[in-house]
């Protein structure tokens, strides 16, 4: 790896960790998941989701719920319940 030394080399750098940072993570092939208690994992998510400034957390705690709801499948639905509200909710504050 060659030292940056220009400001363009920093600014072309920047870039592409952005873009690899803001790329969506793949799922391709989500694992069954045991049904149990993902409550304490959701609830925090939730906290993410409802009260971080950073829209990249937010969009990763997202993507977490999508590969928990993959994962648990039928069995998230008691999960989706307590989790629909804080995402409508925060679809509205980002429609605004």
């Amino acid at each position: 790896m060659r030292a940056i030394t220009e400001s363009s080399d920093l600014s072309v750098a920047m870039a592409v960790s952005v873009e690899d940072s803001l790329s969506p993570v793949d799922y391709p092939q989500t694992p069954r998941l045991a049904p149990g208690d993902y409550g304490d994992v959701l609830r925090r998510l939730k906290i993410v989701i409802s009260k971080d400034s950073n829209v990249a957390c937010v969009i990763e705690a997202v993507a977490c719920c999508g590969a928990l709801a993959k994962g648990l499948r039928d069995n998230f639905a008691s999960q989706a319940r307590g989790l629909t509200p804080v995402l409508l909710d925060r679809c509205n504050i980002l429609a605004h």
